[in-house]
């Protein structure tokens, strides 16, 4: 097994290095190294081989690689050998031991800690366009401690948005459905949307959404349409029947149930307090 070292990686004085990297360059051979590294897929279907498991990534998956990991990639078939697929960001173990302690407290879970696979997750479109434009901006920046760190604060900040269970491994196939799903069309189509994403059983998706978030694809649905109709309400003049049924209800006793469950107030009632700046 191959071993990379950061020494051979740095130049001139360098605290990282970024690659936008294309199928020609990815690292096939499997390997593990002395410093830290985090990607981002640009194309879908990327295999990833990580401790002894293969994955598929979807499109947008982001992993936070640890030293001692180790792992290779397969380039998806039937793309251009000089089209870019992935960005990778390398950087020495000293920036997170040092986040580790000076920010987040010693936490031993950090980035990653000692679970038998790396962190990844999913953000959104929005979120995946920050963090290429961040890329983009790093590429042609001073690779100074500085701006290695204010990369990783602004995806570390993505991040601990999520509600997944850190002590459980969250598959990327359902990182990806659950990040999906919450797009207005996508959440108008339902469960069965939701599976289709998800691209297993249903039962092996109604398990693996209890370990990772404690909720069933039922109460995720309620959540993300509920949350959704919340965003409507304070940005629209729309009437709450027309958003009820943007949002995927079909019945507006339903909707109004559903609402107060998650809000604890009425839908109209929500609306007129944010007019009021009581919210």
């Amino acid at each position: 097994m191959k071993i990379l070292n950061w020494n051979s990686q740095r130049r001139h004085k360098e605290w990282c290095h970024l690659a936008f990297i294309a199928p020609r360059e990815l690292l096939g051979e499997l390997h593990c190294h002395d410093f830290c590294e985090v990607f981002m897929t640009l194309c879908p279907d990327i295999v990833h081989y990580i401790n002894g498991r293969r994955e598929v990534l979807p499109v947008h998956t982001v992993m936070l690689i640890r030293p001692e990991d180790t792992h290779s990639f397969e380039a998806p078939k039937n793309i251009p050998d000089n089209q870019t697929i992935m960005f990778n960001l390398t950087f020495s173990t000293e920036i997170i031991e040092d986040m580790r302690v000076r920010i987040f407290d010693g936490d031993p879970d950090f980035w990653g800690g000692k679970a038998p696979y790396p962190t990844s997750f999913m953000p959104t479109d929005e979120e995946a366009e920050r963090l290429l434009n961040d890329a983009k901006k790093l590429m042609y920046s001073k690779w100074t401690r500085f701006n290695a760190e204010r990369f990783l604060f602004n995806l570390l900040h993505i991040l601990e948005s999520r509600e997944f269970n850190r002590d459980t491994v969250t598959p990327v196939w359902l990182q990806h459905a659950c990040v999906k799903i919450n797009e207005p069309q996508n959440l108008r189509k339902g469960l069965d949307k939701f599976y289709e994403l998800c691209g297993r059983s249903r039962e092996h998706i109604s398990r693996e959404l209890k370990r990772c978030t404690g909720i069933s694809p039922v109460e995720l649905l309620a959540k993300a349409r509920t949350d959704y109709a919340a965003r409507l309400l304070l940005s629209t003049s729309m009437e709450l029947h027309e958003i009820a049924f943007e949002c995927g209800f079909q019945n507006l006793s339903y909707f109004f149930a559903t609402f107060k469950k998650y809000y604890s107030t009425t839908p109209r009632k929500y609306r007129m307090k944010s007019q009021n700046n009581i919210i």
